[in-house]
C-alpha cells in the first residue's frame, strides 16, 4: 500500500468515526436523525445519506480559523480533470455539516453555494481537492445552528433568521415513523 493510499484510509477512518459522532448529536440535540449510506453505489445514486445531511470533518479548522468547503475532488491524485463534488456534487444534499469535535457549524446547502459564487473566498487547490476558505467569522452568520459538544446547552448559536428555514428543511428530510421534532426553538 502507498503512503498516499495509508493517508486516505486513515482520513477516511477519521472522517467516519466523525460522522458517527455528529450524527448521534444531531439526534440527541436538534432531533434530526442522520440515515448515512455505508455504500458507495447509493452514495453516488443517491447522496451521502437518505436524510438530505453531508457531514464532513474539519481538522485544520482549530488550527486556521477557516473551514475548508469542498467543490471538487479526484479520488487519487492524477492527470485529469476534478470531479464535481461537496457542495457542487448535485445530490439529495440539504443541510450541509462541518467543523471539528469542539464547534460544528450546519448551513443550508444554498447558503454555502452562494458563498462560493460570490469570488470573495480564497481558493484551495490540492493534489486531489478545490475547495474554498471560509473563515468562522464569515461562517457563524450564515450558519443555521452552530453546535458545542461541550457546552451545557449544546447549541450554542442558531441564526433567528435562518432558523425557520433550518426547520422547513430538517421536516421535509424527516422520514415517516420517524419522531416529530424542531417543535420548539432550541434553548
Amino acid at each position: 500500500m502507498s503512503d498516499y493510499q495509508v493517508y486516505r484510509q486513515n482520513m477516511t477512518e477519521a472522517g467516519l468515526v466523525y460522522q458517527d459522532f455528529v450524527s448521534d448529536l444531531l439526534d440527541r440535540v436538534i432531533g434530526l436523525r442522520v440515515a448515512v449510506y455505508g455504500s458507495k453505489f447509493y452514495q453516488y445514486q443517491k447522496g451521502e445519506s437518505r436524510t438530505g445531511v453531508e457531514i464532513k470533518f474539519d481538522q485544520k479548522y482549530a488550527d486556521t480559523g477557516n473551514l475548508y468547503i469542498e467543490t471538487d475532488e479526484k479520488a487519487i491524485p492524477r492527470h485529469g480533470d476534478y470531479a464535481r463534488s461537496g457542495i457542487w456534487r448535485g445530490d439529495n444534499t440539504k443541510l450541509f455539516v462541518i467543523g471539528n469535535y469542539e464547534e460544528i457549524f450546519v448551513f443550508p446547502l444554498h447558503r454555502l453555494q452562494s458563498l462560493c459564487r460570490s469570488g470573495h473566498y480564497r481558493e484551495v487547490r490540492t493534489p486531489t481537492s478545490i475547495g474554498f476558505l471560509l473563515p468562522a467569522a464569515d461562517a457563524r452568520p450564515n450558519a443555521v445552528w452552530i453546535l458545542a459538544p461541550e457546552a451545557p446547552q449544546q447549541v450554542v448559536q442558531y441564526n433567528a433568521q435562518l432558523h425557520d428555514q433550518g426547520i422547513r428543511l430538517a421536516r421535509e428530510l424527516r422520514h415517516p415513523g420517524q419522531a416529530s421534532f424542531f417543535d420548539e426553538v432550541p434553548s
